[in-house]
């Protein structure tokens, strides 16, 4: 009979079997949860959430200070990234050099936009979504976005319709068969 041989002490401190699949867990169930967006149903007013999370005014002021700071922030890193995009034809791989600026001046950019949607939150006193919060970011498509989201649900709702309607054409086959 053959004996299992014992991983040797090396491959034990580098590939501890126990961590990595807690780690792969928590990497699956991560990716999880980025694919499958669970939202709350909650629907409150910012005066309802103000009242269950204990917030003061003092509490709010500070709050829109802290978002204004990183609103700055994010808006002087996102223009420092595009002069460096801007600097692109005098590097000397021109073309990785303005990719990496894109995608850096992208990403925090996308940081500044979600950290100027809260401050906008904060400012109005509202919890509204994010398509509302373009509208007000840039009023000229308020009214696409009314449109677009009015159409959303109406295909939305058009669908769940037409569901119902090829459900109950499906024909139930075990009805066919006796059972004995």
């Amino acid at each position: 009979m053959t004996e299992k041989k014992e991983t040797s002490p090396l491959r034990r401190k580098l590939v501890p079997s126990g961590d990595a699949q807690k780690a792969a867990g928590i990497t699956r169930s991560a990716f999880k949860r980025l694919f499958t967006s669970v939202r709350s149903e909650r629907e409150e007013s910012f005066n309802e959430a103000q009242d269950r999370l204990g917030w003061t005014e003092e509490d709010i002021t500070g709050f829109v200070e802290y978002r204004k700071k990183e609103t700055m922030i994010y808006a002087v890193l996102t223009a420092v990234a595009f002069l460096f995009a801007c600097g692109a034809p005098y590097s000397a791989n021109p073309w990785s050099h303005l990719v990496t600026s894109l995608a850096v001046m992208l990403m925090i950019g996308t940081r500044w936009l979600v950290a100027h949607f809260r401050l906008t939150q904060l400012r109005h006193r509202a919890l509204f979504s994010f398509a509302e919060y373009l509208g007000v970011l840039f009023p000229f498509l308020s009214d696409s976005f009314k449109e677009i989201s009015a159409g959303l649900s109406e295909k939305s709702s058009a669908d769940a319709g037409m569901r119902n309607e090829e459900s109950a054409k499906v024909v139930d086959l075990n009805k066919n068969h006796n059972n004995n």
